[in-house]
């Protein structure tokens, strides 16, 4: 059924162009591809003129290349379609261009850059992206070029690494590209100035801030003078040495056979005594106190003022 409808509407056409089309063809034109349509490549007049710009003369060249339609392979097409009478004037041959996008390597370096700038953790202005460009351009159909890009699931965004995109125009993948970046973010870290002993605490004449890759760090760095001070060397610390938390600790406030005091916070209950830390604290720790009279032994929180509160 679909056949017979298909040479109906060809038997419709073929008569109704027989009262008047007339089709010129040109010497160059420009087609969209993939196939060349006769309306891309001849002026045509007459009430058929949409019907008849419909027909396909052949496959496209790529991108950017040409090829030479002549008249007779027009007149062939017109034949096939059961469209003998219509006269085919204008230039002999056309050559027909599909036309094309040249996408550039920094075209494609800055859709890159744009990507791992949306994708990295780090603040862009303190962020160096160095992108390894393709050699050669790419010469793709004409329309709107769009990239996606993906890297591994396990990149950090820094130092080197592997990215691949897909270039798609008007929706259509078209290729897929393989490009590498290296990334360098910058930071500044707490950097010892001299040497620094263990149990020495952290003055502002020991250390300083220096700006330093974040790719070449240690977990854990300090990247404010506020964050060591008040804190003590944990280990010994050299000259240029940066400084991480497990290079510092809080100074110890309570040490072991120590009398301190004891604050026990019950509800409305509120009562000061005395008691022997069993072990050192810090602020923040909980340590195990002796009762001076009794022995009987209980636990509290070392506070800021060196007092045990106990809850």
């Amino acid at each position: 059924m679909g056949r017979i409808t298909i040479l109906a509407a060809a038997v419709a056409l073929a008569s109704a162009c027989a009262l008047g089309d007339t089709l010129t063809l040109h010497q160059e034109a420009f087609v969209k591809g993939p196939k060349v349509l006769l309306g891309e490549v001849a002026d045509i007049d007459g009430e058929n003129a949409t019907s008849l710009a419909a027909i396909e003369l052949g496959s496209a060249p790529q991108p950017g290349q040409s090829r030479q339609l002549n008249a007779a392979l027009v007149e062939s097409r017109l034949r096939n379609a059961g469209l003998k009478e219509i006269a085919v004037k204008g230039a002999s041959s056309v050559r027909a261009t599909t036309l094309h996008t040249e996408v550039t390597p920094d075209m494609i370096a800055e859709s890159l850059r744009v990507f791992i700038q949306s994708q990295m953790p780090w603040n862009a202005d303190s962020t160096e992206i160095n992108i390894t460009l393709p050699p050669d351009g790419l010469t793709v159909p004409d329309g709107q070029v769009c990239f996606t890009w993906r890297s591994n699931p396990q990149y950090r965004y820094l130092g080197q690494g592997a990215f691949q995109g897909t270039l798609s125009v008007d929706g259509r993948p078209q290729t897929t590209l393989n490009c590498k970046a290296t990334i360098e973010s910058y930071t500044d870290v707490v950097v010892a100035t001299s040497d620094i002993p263990r149990g020495r605490p952290i003055s502002a004449g020991l250390v300083e801030l220096r700006r330093l890759s974040l790719s070449g760090l240690p977990g854990n760095v300090a990247t404010r003078l506020e964050d060591v001070a008040g804190r003590v060397a944990s280990k010994t610390i050299f000259p240029g040495q940066i400084i991480s938390s497990r290079c510092v600790e809080l100074p110890v406030l309570v040490h072991r056979r120590q009398s301190v005091p004891v604050e026990l916070e019950s509800g409305a209950v509120h009562v000061q005594t005395r008691a022997v830390a069993m072990m050192d604290g810090r602020v923040g720790e909980t340590i195990l106190c002796s009762n001076a009279s009794s022995d009987a032994q209980f636990q509290g929180v070392v506070r800021g003022d060196g007092v045990v509160v106990v809850r």
